[in-house]
């Protein structure tokens, strides 16, 4: 005997379209504001970079990031990665 196809379900959706933006919107930097906006800038820097063995350590990334916060301002923070390379065992 012939077997009857399993139903299916048809499932719909639908997506909004992206905002429309100029060509000037975005900067060089790829961010949305001009330069009239305050920018604060937060460095992190290794603490190990800033010991007495500081000579022991090799600078390994460097990472930045930028936020739009809700106060009017941008905030770029910037970090440092080290790793020891001494021949004594890493301090603690």
């Amino acid at each position: 005997p012939p077997t009857e196809p399993e139903p299916t379900e048809e499932i719909t959706y639908r997506r909004r379209k992206r905002k429309q933006r100029n060509a000037d919107d975005v900067t060089d930097t790829g961010l949305r504001f001009g330069p009239d906006v305050p920018i604060e800038v937060i460095e992190l820097s290794a603490p190990q970079l800033e010991s007495p063995e500081a000579d022991q350590y090799e600078v390994i990334d460097h990472k930045s990031a930028a936020a739009w916060r809700s106060a009017p301002a941008a905030t770029w923070c910037w970090s440092t990665a080290a790793r020891y390379c001494g021949t004594s065992p890493a301090p603690a």
